[in-house]
């Protein structure tokens, strides 16, 4: 079964985001849409993306609640999140100072394909993202390998078809009714690569989702 996004001491508490929205009842689909708010504006030339604002939004999603519904006009501004992050990816144009944007990339992706309020074109391009991040990233990692040592090229090679089986059951799997938890995990992909790169992710811990 899937985890929320959770990470020590990240985000915005909800007693801040009350105080901070002056509201005094904490509603998720508030934090969304200040999430939303937040990273747009942040991203914004001079700025740029980063693993942070991935996390948020994942976050934020993924603890909405059954009765705050999403409407189609909150379902295609976060279409629209998601489309931008995929671009900022496929450019480069991002901030990766802690070596996390393509992990928090390939879980927001993951959570946000079963989400409901999506429209059967808008998951199968989040699907197709899906791949297109898992190619790259085994494009990449293949590129990294040390020549000359078989059995690191084995390994990769095991990991790139565990992921690619994982792809298959996201699009195998009847479309996901509300939360989307139940997703199949692709969180130990990005683990095998940042252990070949040799960055350190103790902040982090692997994600199901």
């Amino acid at each position: 079964s899937a985890c929320p996004p959770t990470k020590g001491g990240r985000g915005l508490a909800a007693p801040a985001l009350r105080q901070r929205l002056g509201v005094s009842k904490w509603r998720p689909a508030m934090y969304l849409t200040q999430v939303l708010a937040d990273v747009q504006k942040e991203s914004a030339p001079p700025g740029a993306l980063h693993a942070e604002h991935l996390f948020k939004l994942n976050e934020a999603v993924f603890n909405l609640p059954e009765e705050d519904a999403v409407d189609g006009k909150m379902a295609l501004k976060l279409f629209q999140a998601v489309e931008k992050v995929r671009k900022a990816y496929g450019s480069g144009r991002f901030d990766d100072q802690d070596g996390n944007f393509f992990y928090d990339y390939l879980a927001l992706l993951g959570t946000m394909q079963n989400q409901h309020f999506f429209s059967q074109k808008q998951t199968e391009k989040l699907l197709a993202w899906i791949r297109e991040a898992l190619d790259s990233w085994a494009s990449a990692a293949e590129t990294a390998a040390e020549p000359g040592r078989d059995t690191g090229k084995k390994a990769l090679e095991a990991e790139i078809e565990k992921l690619r089986q994982r792809l298959a059951k996201y699009e195998d799997e009847p479309r996901g009714k509300g939360k989307g938890k139940s997703a199949p995990a692709l969180g130990e992909a990005p683990q095998a690569l940042g252990d070949a790169k040799g960055k350190g992710k103790g902040k982090r811990q692997k994600q199901d989702f």
